[in-house]
């Protein structure tokens, strides 16, 4: 399943996003998502939440030097 990050809001650690990928597309609370720009590798996100076309992820892992940001690639192994 390839998305994009459609919301971040990094406010509170660790970190928010919201993906254009809902309960529609298959996603279920505690997938995993990658976020990409690019070939850039930016770090993992855990689904918390979920509506039939969006759903809202926890930012689990970062990669140092990087931020994630809106209209970044979200992908996972559905």
């Amino acid at each position: 399943l390839n998305k994009d990050v459609i919301a971040v809001n990094m406010d509170l650690a660790p970190g928010f996003v919201s993906i254009n990928a809902g309960s529609g597309d298959g996603v279920r609370r505690g997938m995993v998502f990658q976020i990409y720009r690019g070939a850039t590798y930016k770090g993992e996100v855990r689904v918390e939440s979920v509506t039939e076309g969006a759903c809202a992820a926890v930012v689990t892992t970062s990669v140092d030097g990087t931020q994630i940001m809106t209209g970044d690639s979200a992908t996972t192994a559905l």
